[in-house]
């Protein structure tokens, strides 16, 4: 049968070609850089929930991973950060959170033997602070240039010096 194309085979054998599905175009998810952030955030606290101690920044947006995020570190403060992923995937099964918890755990899959949870979980703290210094460097500016540096108070005066050496030093 070698040389003969599938349709002429069809027509000697008075076989019906079987209907091929449509093959739907993949797409990719879009993402904000803050829900990326937050979902990688809430990675690195399912991987080690005693992180969440150190917490220091507070989520700005409302995305589902965010809101994820805000539940998950209210019950490890009352379970006192001793929570095996587990409990957490059956504590929030059947809530509101259960999609992006699933979505971190799964993404996670991907990550290889040597990937530093407590290393990624510190840059994104740095991110957050140097995202809200540079936020509160350009809020002050504004005002500056609004109203007049006359406007600051003392501690306002000190924090403006301040980020503007931070800045400098970049």
């Amino acid at each position: 049968l070698g040389g003969i194309s599938q349709a002429e085979l069809e027509v000697l054998f008075d076989v019906r070609p079987v209907a091929r599905a449509p093959r739907a175009a993949m797409q990719k998810p879009t993402r904000t850089a803050a829900a990326s952030s937050a979902m990688r955030l809430l990675q690195c606290l399912l991987a080690q929930p005693e992180l969440a101690q150190q917490l220091t920044m507070q989520q700005e947006d409302d995305s589902p991973a965010a809101q994820a995020i805000d539940a998950l570190v209210q019950m490890l403060r009352a379970e006192n950060y001793t929570v095996s992923s587990a409990a957490i995937t059956q504590f929030f099964q059947g809530t509101q959170h259960e999609k992006s918890v699933t979505e971190a755990q799964t993404a996670m899959f991907a990550w290889g033997d040597s990937f530093d949870v407590a290393g990624e979980f510190a840059g994104l703290q740095n991110k957050f602070a140097q995202t809200t210094r540079n936020e509160r460097f350009h809020l002050l500016q504004t005002r500056i240039a609004q109203q007049g540096l006359a406007t600051l108070n003392d501690s306002e005066r000190a924090e403006y010096l301040q980020l503007l050496r931070l800045n400098q030093l970049k």
